[in-house]
């Protein structure tokens, strides 16, 4: 009876067999984990440049549509404060743009806290005014200002004054009532001056600490302002200002508001926005997307990243069209 011979392995080559799948696995999972890695990170600059760019696009629209007040001749509020009278404790100043500096918030990873950016502008088109009644505090119009409501901000104004007041509860067809009660007697009562009244929004960007870019209307009001979120991933948010002190209608330098010195604030031309962005923290695929934790200068600082996530600067300057001599 013939045997059948039945041949196998050996141990010295099934350890040869498990070693060479052994590298090729390992090469494998290698190229996945790079080929992972290159995704995330692409995909991370792809958010960060997205988020950066639409962030800073709202935000220089606004600054580019602040500080038109009409005919109202353009007088610093430190030098002047005749030809404009603000009335409402929330409106510091006439200026166009302002930025509040978080108090008591300090440096955090080498740079200044977030700013807020406070801009003004009006709102559709003036109306021209036909009487003011100071007594009843009520202003008659030649048509109706569209969607006034009470507290709403207006500013009332000719070519030589302008006040800003809050409407009261009577905004009726062609009658809007003066809230604060406070325009100025007599200076609207020349026949060569046109009177016109026109709803003013005040928008106020800032960062939370959730780094959410947050948009408040007419913050300060009696009504409850509405918040908007507008883009997550943003780490900082930094104003300064550029100074023209030749009237060429280029900043001589840049600097942050309180380093400006008072008789060079009537010449601010332009603003500097920074921003600083970073990959979403609630995604753990893009925590560790650089090798080693990233430092570049920022808004006059040194900012250095607390991880490993990527961070992105932007910088653009905007000039303040209507501020512009």
């Amino acid at each position: 009876m013939n045997r059948i011979k039945q041949a196998g392995l050996t141990l010295v080559e099934l350890l040869i067999a498990v070693a060479l799948s052994a590298v090729i696995i390992i090469g494998l999972t290698q190229v996945f984990l790079s080929n992972r890695e290159a995704f995330n990170l692409s995909e991370s600059m792809a958010r960060v440049q997205e988020n950066g760019r639409f962030a800073m696009n709202v935000i220089t629209e606004a600054i580019r549509s602040s500080g038109n007040y009409g005919c109202i001749p353009w007088y610093s509020p430190e030098i002047d404060n005749i030809h404009r009278q603000v009335t409402n404790n929330e409106i510091n100043s006439f200026n166009a743009v302002t930025t509040v500096t978080q108090e008591g918030a300090g440096v955090v990873n080498g740079i200044n806290a977030p700013d807020q950016l406070d801009v003004l502008r009006i709102v559709g088109d003036p109306v021209p005014i036909q009487s003011i009644d100071y007594a009843t505090n009520l202003i008659t119009t030649d048509w109706a200002i569209d969607d006034v409501a009470e507290n709403d901000l207006l500013l009332v104004s000719n070519c030589l004054v302008g006040d800003y007041i809050r409407a009261g509860a009577n905004t009726a067809g062609t009658i809007i009532e003066d809230g604060t009660g406070n325009l100025r007697e007599g200076l609207y009562d020349r026949a060569d001056q046109e009177n016109t009244v026109v709803k003013v929004e005040r928008l106020s960007f800032s960062v939370d600490a959730e780094g959410d870019l947050n948009l408040t209307t007419n913050l300060g009001s009696p009504n409850a302002p509405p918040v908007t979120e507008l883009v997550g991933g943003i780490e900082n948010l930094q104003f300064r200002y550029g100074v023209d002190l030749d009237d060429n209608f280029v900043p001589d330098y840049i600097d942050d508001y309180a380093n400006i010195p008072a008789a060079d604030r009537a010449n601010i031309i332009a603003i500097e926005v920074n921003l600083l962005v970073g990959s979403l923290v609630n995604d753990a695929s893009v925590v560790n997307v650089v090798s080693e934790p990233q430092t570049f200068n920022f808004a006059g600082g040194v900012f250095q990243a607390p991880d490993r996530r990527l961070y992105r600067p932007f910088q653009t300057l905007v000039t303040i069209r209507n501020r512009v001599k």
